[in-house]
């Protein structure tokens, strides 16, 4: 069903209008109608914690995962999605995406990163504590192979590539918990940068 002018939701699908927000965390917010829906349909949808969006860019099919917390905005056919996060992912204003709820994304027990530059290990190791701490409140969902924007004290953006993951079962995209361990590979001036983590070989946005 849908609200007028709005986008109806069958089968927990839906095809929404990106637009960018200024919200400074990874998650992002449906339509109120659709919000409502998906909440009274699956009572389960925020321990899933997960939607997935796809659309085709160049003849290629991209899928990736976003981080929903139950959020809605005001717009009847938007999706809206962070701006740092959008930019991350490729995704322009206006950009039609196919979304749906994604259940049994698995826990991951391990998420390794690497800081994206120098200047991002360099206030990632100034405020590790605090990165950590904020990381389930700015997300609940990583990639392998993509970027995750990190707000530092809602203050400084700082990126991190997601190079693997350690999952039961194994998976591209995970859900992050508070049991999960985040390793981060520095990133140093003037220093051949070490060894990647061995990185999942498909790229999951194709």
């Amino acid at each position: 069903s849908a609200g007028a002018g709005g986008v109806s939701v069958r089968g927990s699908r839906m095809l929404l209008e990106v637009k960018h927000s200024a919200e400074r965390t990874c998650f992002v917010s449906l339509p109120a109608h659709v919000a409502d829906e998906l909440l009274s349909r699956h009572g389960d949808a925020l321990q899933a914690g997960a939607l997935e969006a796809s659309w085709t860019h160049n003849g290629e099919r991209k899928v990736v995962l976003f981080s929903w917390a139950g959020g809605s905005c005001s717009s009847h056919t938007h999706i809206e999605v962070p701006a740092a996060l959008a930019e991350a992912l490729a995704m322009p204003q206006g950009l039609s995406i196919d979304v749906r709820l994604k259940k049994g994304v698995p826990v991951a027990t391990q998420v390794n990163v690497e800081p994206l530059g120098v200047d991002d290990w360099e206030v990632l190791e100034l405020h590790a504590g605090h990165v950590e701490e904020q990381l389930l409140n700015q997300s609940r969902v990583v990639t392998v192979n993509t970027t995750l924007p990190i707000w530092v004290l809602q203050s400084t953006l700082i990126k991190l590539r997601v190079l693997s993951t350690v999952s039961t079962p194994p998976s591209y995209s995970v859900r992050i918990a508070p049991s999960t361990e985040l390793i981060v590979a520095p990133k140093q001036r003037n220093r051949e940068a070490p060894p990647a983590v061995a990185a999942a070989e498909e790229d999951p946005l194709h």
